[in-house]
């Protein structure tokens, strides 16, 4: 007999290495193997500018700002260092914790949503096979109890603003945003068909115009005439009539209107010398909705006439303005079903609808 060959021993892989492996071939096995060397060597702060710059073109230049803000102030300086691929839910946990004792919890939603976007986007490119900002336990928004001014109230806290901006009030309680009010410009008013149109708007940041959050935000609003005919006097005074690409509302140097200064200058003595020194510009809009509900609009008109994109928004934050109407409906359904009950008939005769339907028609029982 032959010798038998010896093949030598076969080693056992360390305890880390063994359970790496296992690991890779359940990712592979599922699809979600990256390998290491794709992510070695890049940290979340390297993550976060390549992400940045790449994903720039279609955002808004507010949102533009934000991002570069949450990067800049809260996610390089906290998480920058860490390698991407070592980054883990418990690290973003963490930081979600530590940041909601300096900030609001609004703010502390807003800058972790961008963390949540660019490490998807990681996840897009492969350099990481699962987000670890899933699964994160956010602070909750407290629900602000929606401000609203009656028809009286608008009148005070307009007069007490400069007369230049005093329309402003009006033009807000139709539904309008600062920013689509501010962008407003002459040839979007129709003083004779009571409408305003909101095709633009006045960004804080970048160029002088921009679109609509939204394609909703693109809109026909109706005006009530006498908002249209104080809007009228305001072109005829400050002779914007003839100037259809003219802002309606300026600075006094004639620029837009800034909503950071113009809240300071204008808006904040306005609202304490009118006896409301909480009141938000933004509550002109809410004061919209329930002097429409009061007229008789229903939940799609104020849907479409705020700009929101579907009406379950709209439901979420008015619908409790909405009368409640059970009874009334259930009344006239009744009524309704009532109404058509049939008639007693005669017992040998039916009346039925013929040629002419004022002429009964005699049909004999069987056997009569």
């Amino acid at each position: 007999m032959g010798r038998r060959r010896q093949w030598g021993s076969v080693r056992r892989l360390p305890s880390g290495a063994s359970r790496w492996l296992t690991l890779a071939e359940a990712d592979l096995v599922r699809g979600t193997f990256v390998h290491p060397s794709l992510n070695a060597n890049v940290t979340v702060a390297e993550w976060l500018e390549e992400w940045r710059a790449s994903h720039s073109l279609h955002k808004r230049p507010t949102t533009l700002v934000r991002d570069e803000s949450a990067i800049r102030r809260h996610l390089v300086p906290r998480l920058g260092d860490i390698q991407l691929a070592k980054l883990r839910q418990t690290d973003v946990q963490a930081f979600v914790a530590d940041l909601r004792r300096e900030v609001g919890p609004g703010t502390t939603r807003s800058i972790y949503g961008v963390l949540r976007t660019a490490l998807n986007a990681a996840v897009n490119a492969e350099l990481l096979a699962r987000s670890p900002a899933r699964g994160i336990k956010l602070p909750q928004t407290p629900k602000t109890d929606v401000v609203t001014l009656r028809p009286q109230e608008l009148h005070r806290l307009a007069a007490a603003l400069p007369d230049r901006w005093q329309p402003m009030v009006y033009v807000a309680a139709c539904g309008l945003r600062f920013s689509e009010v501010a962008g407003l410009r002459v040839g979007r008013v129709d003083v004779a068909h009571l409408r305003l149109q909101v095709i633009e708007t006045a960004p804080q940041v970048g160029g002088d115009r921009a679109e609509p959050k939204t394609a909703a935000g693109r809109r026909t609003v109706p005006v009530p005439g006498l908002i249209a005919e104080v809007l009228d006097a305001h072109l005829s005074r400050y002779g914007l009539a003839g100037e259809p690409d003219a802002l309606v509302f300026s600075s006094p140097r004639g620029g837009r209107l800034h909503a950071a200064n113009w809240h300071k200058r204008a808006w904040l003595p306005a609202r304490r010398a009118a006896g409301y020194p909480t009141l938000r510009f933004h509550d002109l809009r809410h004061s919209a909705v329930p002097l429409w509900i009061a007229m008789g609009a229903n939940l799609l008109q104020v849907s479409r006439w705020l700009g929101h994109s579907t009406v379950q928004i709209t439901a979420d934050v008015y619908g409790h303005l909405f009368p409640e109407t059970n009874d009334l409906v259930i009344g006239r359904l009744d009524k309704a079903l009532r109404a058509a009950l049939p008639q007693p008939a005669d017992a040998a005769t039916t009346t039925i609808d013929g040629p002419d339907a004022s002429t009964p028609v005699r049909r004999l029982r069987p056997g009569t």
